[in-house]
């Protein structure tokens, strides 16, 4: 028998036969031999990998039967993947987990062959750049741009994402999804209540320790207290509230109009502007004019005498008004 090579880029993507299954399916080689319509075993023209059929492959050599082969072409690891991929999500009974695990694994894939297919179209200078619109978007997007392309919750997307990334999960967490002993939303909550350095020691007890974890940490979730809601106030409170904040700020403004309304009265129309830098000589007695910038040197001058002895004019003077007394 001639030796095939297993597709190791998606290993940890297939999703395996149950033992029962992986028993009826050898029990059936060993009745009846290889038997064409359960498939036969596909593997990549020229590279002698299994893209189709480990299973089968695997019963054949245990039991030393000759396995039907049929070689497909593939231009990439990752149309083969892509192949591999729909292949069993067309032929399998999947979970629901197990079924969004290969959704999302399926939608990746696409995703590479169609970055790749730009790439190579960017390089063509007399091919036009696909725009932006074009073609699947980039890895990486949203949980909820992703499950609505694939048409699936963006919830379940956004799980099956956490339980794989290696710095929050172990990757036996992500395995038992795929193996279909443990529900990804089960997964998602243990993730995220236990801090990955003590999920081994849990994960090593089976499945069932880490649903009752799971189990634990929606429990203290919800048994959170929610945020007190704010004392509704009444009409008076909220007047008084408003006051309080309001009046110094209407009162500012009403001291203003009064020294504008002055300035205007003693220089019959004249300029209105304040001295808005607010300095004082202290040696001429001059507030600095509006349309004089502040002198840059250090310490700060006058910018008509010189001098140093300068200070911050009382706010209640006003050179403008001043100057028609």
């Amino acid at each position: 028998m001639k030796e095939y090579k297993p597709f190791t880029q998606i290993q940890d993507k297939l999703i395996p036969l149950s033992e029962e299954s992986y028993n009826e399916l050898k029990k059936s080689f060993l009745d009846n031999g290889f038997l064409r319509r359960k498939g036969l075993i596909e593997v990549w023209k020229g590279h002698d990998i299994i893209v189709d059929g480990h299973h089968r492959y695997a019963i054949c050599k245990e039991l030393g039967i000759e396995p039907e082969i049929e070689e497909v072409p593939f231009d990439s690891a990752d149309e083969a993947e892509l192949y591999a991929l729909k292949n069993q999500r067309n032929r399998r009974n999947l979970t629901e987990s197990q079924l969004i695990m290969v959704d999302v694994a399926i939608h990746d894939t696409e995703e590479r062959i169609a970055a790749g297919m730009r790439m190579r179209q960017g390089n063509n200078q007399y091919q036009k750049s696909p725009g932006p619109e074009s073609g699947p978007s980039p890895q990486g997007r949203s949980a909820e741009i992703i499950a609505k392309k694939i048409g699936k919750n963006k919830h379940d997307v956004h799980a099956i994402r956490t339980i794989q990334k290696p710095e929050k999960a172990v990757p036996e967490v992500a395995k038992l999804v795929r193996d279909g002993k443990l529900n990804h939303r089960r997964a998602y909550d243990f993730v995220q209540g236990v801090p990955k350095d003590k999920q081994a020691e849990i994960v090593a007890a089976g499945p069932e320790a880490i649903v009752e974890k799971a189990r634990e940490v929606e429990r203290a979730r919800r048994a959170k207290p929610k945020p007190e809601e704010p004392k509704p106030t009444t009409v008076a409170e909220d007047a008084k509230e408003y006051d309080r904040i309001h009046k110094p700020i209407n009162d500012k403004i009403k001291k203003d109009q009064e020294v504008f309304e002055q300035i205007k009265a003693a220089s019959g129309g004249g300029c209105l502007l304040p001295n808005i830098y607010g300095k004082w000589c202290d040696n001429c007695n001059w507030g600095f004019d509006v349309y004089t910038p502040l002198p840059k040197q250090e310490p700060l001058h006058c910018p008509y005498c010189q001098s140093e002895k300068v200070s911050k004019r009382n706010e209640d003077w006003n050179p403008r008004l001043e100057m028609y007394k």
